[in-house]
């Protein structure tokens, strides 16, 4: 596979199956990089779902993810 099709599958939501294509390609510099933006989104978007089901137990994305502040900030004023 190529780095394109993992990038059809950030825009598509499909978050594993793009980890899966960059994974693949990691030996490219630029697969890890989006290897690391796809699996942060993929954890900002899990959190985000279970908030949005009023989960308040639900565990924070990992320090290192700064695209979700503003739901971890969120979180902590329910």
């Amino acid at each position: 596979m190529h780095i394109e099709d993992g990038i059809d599958k950030v825009l598509l939501g499909q978050y594993h199956e793009a980890l899966a294509v960059f994974a693949e390609c990691k030996p490219l510099p630029q697969a890890e990089k989006l290897y690391q933006i796809t699996l942060m989104l993929a954890e900002s978007m899990a959190y985000a779902t279970e908030l949005s089901k009023v989960m308040l137990s639900t565990k924070t994305p990992s320090p290192s993810n700064h695209t979700a502040a503003s739901l971890k900030n969120l979180h902590s004023k329910l």
